[in-house]
């Protein structure tokens, strides 16, 4: 199972009158794999050659683009839906709502909503808390990862809320090999 390393941020929470400090557990970000790590991993656990499996992302993801460009959520297989959404500021009179209150780039964000087996091992990710971005050590001195026990699943991870869950899980290793603990 994958491990998830969540540090506590401190940020402030201007949703409360006087603004003060918080802190929020926040998921270290230890970088992305490339779509070509995927495919050679991909690759590994079936018949097909990187090159077709290239091609079939490329299509894919082609098709996802159109659908989602014209307002459609879209379903992948065994993984989870994405639907469009949009961000913007609350205006007093609806002649108001313009391209200009949206936010972020160009206000449109995509959501995930995970699926099926893909669901239920998102939300078995164990967690370990650490000190800080930079620095690996647990706060608690201890070496046991937290498991998400799939109650806070449909929560998003951003500043107003973190995670929970129990002690125990498995580190996932690529290539199907997992370990008990860390």
């Amino acid at each position: 199972m994958a491990e998830l390393k969540a540090y506590r941020k401190k940020y402030t929470n201007k949703l409360v009158t006087p603004a003060r400090e918080e802190y929020v557990l926040t998921l270290k970000n230890i970088g992305t794999i490339s779509a070509e790590d995927i495919i050679e991993e991909a690759a590994g656990h079936c018949r097909l050659q990187r090159g077709d499996i290239r091609t079939a992302f490329d299509a894919i993801s082609q098709a996802m683009v159109l659908f989602l460009k014209i307002g459609h959520g879209v379903q992948i297989p065994n993984i989870g839906s994405l639907q469009p959404s949009l961000r913007a500021k609350a205006v007093a009179n609806p002649e108001d709502c313009t391209q200009e209150t949206l936010k972020g780039t160009g206000g449109v964000s995509i959501n995930m909503q995970p699926i099926g087996d893909f669901k239920k091992a998102v939300e078995k990710f164990s967690i370990r808390i650490v000190k800080s971005a930079n620095d690996d050590t647990p706060v608690d001195g201890s070496d046991n990862p937290q498991q998400n026990n799939g109650e806070n699943g449909d929560q998003q991870n951003n500043d107003e809320n973190g995670g929970s869950g129990s002690q125990g899980g498995q580190i996932y290793k690529p290539g199907g090999d997992s370990e008990e603990g860390l």
